[in-house]
């Protein structure tokens, strides 16, 4: 199978990428980051995003924001770096102060883990391995959704 970002640059409009990206597990459409204790450059984490073909990279950490988790400043001020309303966000997190940050400001939620770990969260995975968009959307789509 051809790598993720050659599959999109064969895309010959807006709905074949679509297409070319609803069977694509979601593991292969990860960017790991890890950060040191003191934080991590934007400019580091843009390179392992650059070289998948983003033209355009936002980054939104701990330093953008006063309130840290489980308050949903950063979260929400991601959706408005993407110029996105918090209800059109989902937000994968491996850690429980996530999702309730992420719920908190009104945003779709997949936890990572065991499900034990996640009693709040819309959808919850043990990792991403073998998960397509197509069905993650199917069990957003059916997840209980309270908004604020």
């Amino acid at each position: 199978m051809k790598p993720v970002i050659d599959r999109l640059r064969a895309a010959k409009s807006k709905t074949q990428v679509k297409e070319n990206l609803k069977d694509i597990p979601m593991s292969e459409l990860q960017a790991k980051l890890e950060s040191s204790p003191d934080g991590i450059s934007q400019d580091e984490a843009s390179r392992p995003l650059s070289q998948y073909g983003a033209n355009e990279i936002k980054i939104a950490d701990g330093n953008s924001v006063e309130q840290p988790k489980p308050a949903p400043d950063l979260f929400l001020y991601a959706a408005d770096l993407l110029r996105l309303k918090p209800s059109q966000c989902v937000v994968v997190e491996d850690a429980a102060v996530g999702i309730e940050a992420a719920l908190a400001g009104g945003m779709w939620t997949i936890g990572l883990g065991s499900s034990d770990r996640f009693k709040t969260a819309n959808v919850i995975f043990p990792n991403l391995i073998d998960v397509r968009w197509s069905n993650l959307q199917l069990k957003l789509k059916a997840s209980v959704r309270v908004d604020k």
